[in-house]
């Protein structure tokens, strides 16, 4: 579903013209006295050089959706940037209007990588889009949760909804466009990001209504999700509220009910 550069070159094709003299043989006979050939005779005129072509200009590389995958990561109040450094566990990440942000780490940070078992802070790449979660607290520099997407992953590697109905290790869910099923496994990390401190989860944490974030690959039948993220209980704020059947979220059990 994680943009390619096409450089145009121009070959110029020179042609050479030739010009052949051909002069008479006279002939043995008497001839007439031959009349002098005119010796003002017209120059064939010289072609004028053409102007040199320039050559094209070359694209700019573009990563493939950008900003669909920020779109995506926005609406789920998810928000972070691309790590321009990494050293001695902490980051700096580029965030929009050439903006910077530093991101301290320590035991505690919960990190995940797509396809990474027990991921680490040094597993986190130049070039990664990495989401950060605070813990809840906007003062804090720490972070209590780091999410690294690689540098290829586009918002084909993305998918955004809210979760309808379980069954199995299968998640159905209503996105902003349609319906949609995420496929979960053995080797699905989940995270649960609804509460105000990160946790590693699991398939049993989903609960109706809750707005999930799935990073994985899309195929004709499904999203096979290597990540599941529960980014919120409720799922309403994100979709088309003019939509009839938006599954509300399960509701919390009174107490002694």
């Amino acid at each position: 579903m994680f943009k390619k550069i096409f450089l145009l070159n121009t070959l110029l094709i020179l042609f050479a013209l030739s010009v052949t003299a051909c002069q008479a043989i006279p002939d043995l006979a008497p001839q007439p006295a031959p009349v002098a050939a005119p010796t003002d005779a017209p120059t064939p005129a010289t072609a004028a050089p053409s102007a040199p072509v320039a050559p094209p200009a070359q694209a700019k590389p573009q990563l493939p959706d950008r900003g669909k995958v920020e779109g995506a990561l926005k609406l789920a109040d998810l928000s972070g940037g691309v790590v321009a450094e990494n050293k001695n566990g902490a980051l700096t990440l580029r965030l929009a209007q050439r903006q910077t942000q530093q991101v301290q780490t320590n035991a505690s940070t919960i990190v995940v990588v797509p396809g990474k078992a027990n991921a680490q802070v040094a597993d986190i790449r130049v070039g990664d889009r990495v989401i950060v979660d605070f813990g809840g607290d906007t003062t804090n520099t720490t972070a209590a949760f780091l999410l690294a997407l690689p540098a290829d992953y586009n918002v084909g590697n993305v998918l955004l909804g809210a979760v309808m109905s379980t069954q199995g290790e299968t998640i159905n869910v209503r996105t902003r466009t349609g319906n949609g099923r995420v496929v979960t496994g053995s080797q699905t990390t989940f995270v649960n990001l609804s509460d105000d401190k990160p946790t590693i989860g699991a398939f049993k944490d989903l609960k109706q209504g809750n707005v999930v974030v799935a990073i994985g690959q899309d195929t004709s039948d499904a999203f096979n999700a290597q990540i599941i993220v529960i980014a919120d209980k409720d799922a309403r704020a994100i979709l088309d509220r003019n939509r009839g059947n938006q599954p509300a979220p399960t509701p919390t059990p009174k107490p002694g009910a």
